[in-house]
């Protein structure tokens, strides 16, 4: 309610977490700056990451890590349908894992079709700080 009346709006605000100390995140980044990045951030936050550098494995990360949630470039295909896919069969398979799309920017038409298919979130990265991204994670997993 204090949001109708603020002039600027904090992310981190929304994201105080309940630790659990099972948390779980797989980042699937194939930029090795980037995906350091985010997990520096959160591990500041004392949130585990696992990692997976190649779209074509992360089916069987997810099955095999069973994150809280996953992180998903979604750049990291040359197709954006490629990707579309690969994240249908996520989320048709493992329909209560939240996931949350990072882009370098993606029209409203991308971000209308991930919606479509129950993706939680999407950031695009070029109006964000890698920073924001643990607070997005945060809010979504206290949901």
């Amino acid at each position: 309610m204090a949001y109708l009346f603020r002039e600027k709006f904090k992310v981190s605000d929304l994201a105080v977490l309940q630790q659990r100390p099972d948390m779980l995140v797989l980042i699937m980044e194939p930029e090795d700056y980037l995906r350091e990045l985010y997990a520096k951030h959160f591990s500041d936050n004392d949130i585990k990451v696992v990692h997976c550098t190649r779209a074509e494995e992360l089916f069987e990360h997810v099955r095999i890590s069973d994150p809280q949630l996953l992180l998903v470039n979604i750049d990291a295909l040359d197709r954006f349908s490629r990707m579309l896919g690969l994240l249908k069969l996520i989320k048709a398979s493992f329909n209560h894992l939240p996931v949350v799309a990072i882009s370098g920017g993606l029209d409203a038409d991308g971000l209308k079709e991930l919606m479509d298919i129950g993706i939680s979130s999407h950031i695009d990265r070029r109006f964000t700080r890698p920073a924001d991204v643990v607070h997005v994670v945060k809010a979504i997993l206290n949901n």
